[in-house]
């Protein structure tokens, strides 16, 4: 499985199909990104799915600093993926908290307006937002 390297953590990730890049976020499950995988069965023949595990998460590292892991920090790794391995214009589509990790991340984004995200983030606030 690829990884890249975020913040000196390894994160991990899953790529199948081809054509416009569709980044599949997953929600608080242990599994990561394989959350995804009766779903992107059904995407792969039109998109290039990008299914990252989060940090804390799936087969990335796990979180150990002292101050607590927010969306802030899960926005930022999928921005640096983005921009670093999968390119522009590119399609969010998050879960529960991956969906607030999307929003955190499409608010955080240089360039949000090339960026198209749908999501379900619940009721978690964002400190991106502020």
């Amino acid at each position: 499985m690829p990884m890249f390297n975020f913040d000196g953590r390894s994160v991990h990730f899953a790529e199948r199909g081809e054509g416009a890049p569709l980044v599949l976020v997953h929600a608080s499950a242990p599994v990561g990104h394989a959350l995804w995988f009766k779903v992107a069965s059904l995407l792969e023949g039109e998109f290039r799915l990008v299914m990252p595990d989060l940090l804390a998460f799936g087969d990335s590292d796990d979180w150990t600093d002292a101050s607590p892991l927010g969306h802030d920090i899960q926005g930022a790794l999928l921005n640096e993926l983005i921009d670093a391995r999968v390119g522009q214009p590119v399609h969010l589509v998050g879960h529960s908290y991956g969906g607030a990790s999307a929003i955190a991340a499409a608010l955080q984004a240089e360039n949000g307006g090339e960026k198209v995200f749908h999501g379900s983030g619940g009721m978690i606030p964002l400190r991106a937002a502020q």
